[in-house]
């Protein structure tokens, strides 16, 4: 493009340009705002992407790759068993069910065959190994008998739990309970051990069958552990996601350090508690759990957040560059320290000054969370009347 040399011609070109700069600035305003907007949405999404079990209250089992854990393992701890862990080697005993003598039966020097030459336990060594597994069958027979003085026929009668004419007894049962539920081995990997190691091939509904019997059989235990639990001071709740097939479910659990109820529901949320397997309702005491929202629902009883989950949310703020929540994290390690690993109570000297802290951090959340959610209103407020303008 070739320039006008004289300068009338040039400030007309100059006119026009601002013309037209002028004309194009609410489309370049708009792409500015559409710029923003998606901007936000990236780090909303990334944000979402980068949640784990380490940094919100998704549960464990919705990692894809192993998070580090809430708090920070300590460095230069020694390798192998810690103080006061029971080990696990091999020991002799005294009395061993079955022994086995090894001695040659000639002389070696001159070949005269052992006779009455005393012997001598020069060593010994032990194997520990399982017997040979095999399945004892008991047979139950009833017997009558005819009263020589009166004629009366006596006639003897099954015991209450034998009742057909071939069944598995109640240690197969137990086993094969205790495998699928307590070890988490799969069905046909528990019809596959007793198939290998006994002989006995378990069917689909043979299995079912035995774990509706155990399970009613701990009728009473499950019972028991609740009212125990529904009486505590304190109590931890959470759950877990798997799958059965396609299918998801979860497993909620409620726990102190002498007992667990567990029960398994589709949902996680507030549908699972509201029904009669969870105690959640009926508990009036002090509820510890993570801050999934479903919990605070419930307001008959006290509610704290568990420190670790805590920790997991300041991570997920820290890492999109919170400073308080960098200071909240740092104080909550402190307490945690201080207590002796939550062992022990803070002096009663440093509470009043560890409890003004608490309330600075605090405020400063407060601060942080209105002035965010003040700019998101103006923001709201800005693109509706951009776009009401626009149209």
């Amino acid at each position: 493009m070739e320039l006008p040399n004289d300068i009338a011609s040039c400030h007309r070109i100059i006119l026009e340009l601002v013309s037209f700069v002028e004309g194009i600035k609410p489309q370049l305003q708009g792409y500015a705002q559409k710029v923003e907007q998606l901007e936000s949405r990236i780090k909303e999404l990334e944000s979402q992407i980068q949640q784990n079990s380490r940094n919100s209250n998704y549960p464990s089992s919705m990692d894809k790759y192993k998070p580090k854990p809430a708090f920070p393992r300590i460095k230069g701890g020694k390798v192998g068993g810690k103080k006061g862990h029971d080990g696990s080697t091999l020991k002799m005993v005294s009395a061993p069910d079955v022994v086995k003598t090894h001695m040659p039966e000639v002389c070696g020097r001159c070949g005269q065959v052992h006779g009455a030459e005393s012997l001598i336990i020069r060593a010994r060594r032990q194997v520990f190994d399982i017997p040979p597994p095999r399945i004892e069958v008991t047979e139950h027979q009833v017997l009558d008998w005819v009263c020589s003085g009166c004629q009366a026929l006596n006639q003897g009668q099954f015991p209450q739990d034998v009742c057909s004419n071939t069944q598995y007894g109640l240690r197969l049962v137990a086993m094969s309970a205790l495998f699928n539920n307590g070890y988490n081995i799969p069905r046909n990997k528990v019809q596959a051990i007793f198939k290998d190691l006994y002989g006995v091939t378990l069917n689909e509904q043979t299995l079912q069958a035995q774990n509706e019997f155990a399970y009613g059989c701990l009728a009473d235990d499950e019972a028991h552990i609740k009212t125990k639990l529904l009486q505590c001071e304190v109590v931890h709740y959470d759950e877990t996601g798997f799958y059965v097939g396609k299918d998801r479910f979860w497993e909620h659990v409620a726990s102190n350090e002498h007992y667990t109820a567990l029960f398994v529901h589709p949902q996680r949320g507030a549908a699972a508690h509201q029904t009669d397997i969870s105690i959640l309702p009926s508990f009036q005491n002090w509820a510890v759990h993570d801050c999934w929202s479903t919990y605070f629902n419930f307001t008959g009883c006290q509610h704290a957040v568990c420190g670790a989950h805590l920790l997991r949310e300041f991570t997920a703020l820290i890492e999109s560059g919170s400073k308080w929540a960098q200071n909240f994290h740092a104080f909550l390690l402190d307490l945690y320290e201080r207590s002796d690993k939550g062992k022990a109570a803070i002096p009663t000297k440093e509470r009043s000054r560890i409890l003004r802290k608490y309330q600075d951090l605090l405020q400063q959340a407060d601060k942080k969370s209105r002035r965010r959610h003040k700019n998101h209103a103006a923001n709201q407020r800005k693109q509706k009347a951009e776009t009401c303008l626009t149209a």
